[in-house]
């Protein structure tokens, strides 16, 4: 069953190509991995709250002079360097981060979702979600499993 949704999916991203552009295939293609990073941010959100609940303290964050955290936001980056003591203020930035990022995330869906709906008619657009709430679901399953119950 597996193969033949990626079949279909890819015959539908074949068939926006053949019809409307590369363009427009890069544009669902940029959608999607702004939805999967909205996915990822709100597991990482989930995360980190439940660590401030339970007062856990990661890993991650225990040897921070050997490692360096990936910050999407410059901001994040310069405060977490300040406050290397604090474990509430280092989660705190991490999450202030991943809010952030979520919300450039948010952004760009919307706005690559204004520019395909004036591209495409809205079967099309229909039957694209369709597919890209199904994948997204089993992105979602798979990540949580990765990150809850490992």
């Amino acid at each position: 069953m597996l193969s033949s949704n990626m079949c279909q999916t890819h015959s539908f991203f074949k068939f926006i190509q053949d019809n409307y552009g590369y363009y427009i295939v890069k544009k669902y293609s940029k959608r999607i991995k702004y939805r999967k990073l909205i996915i990822k941010n709100n597991l990482r959100i989930k995360f980190i709250k439940d660590c401030i609940k339970y007062k856990i303290i990661p890993q991650y964050l225990n040897g921070l002079t050997k490692f360096n955290i990936d910050f999407h936001h410059h901001k994040s980056t310069k405060k977490f360097t300040c406050c290397k003591e604090s474990f509430v203020q280092k989660t705190h930035i991490e999450l202030n981060d991943a809010h952030r990022s979520n919300h450039f995330c948010r952004m760009q869906v919307f706005h690559l979702a204004n520019i395909l709906q004036h591209h495409l008619s809205v079967k099309i657009c229909d039957e694209f979600l369709n597919k890209e709430k199904i994948f997204l679901f089993s992105f979602y399953q798979r990540e949580k499993k990765i990150r809850f119950e490992n």
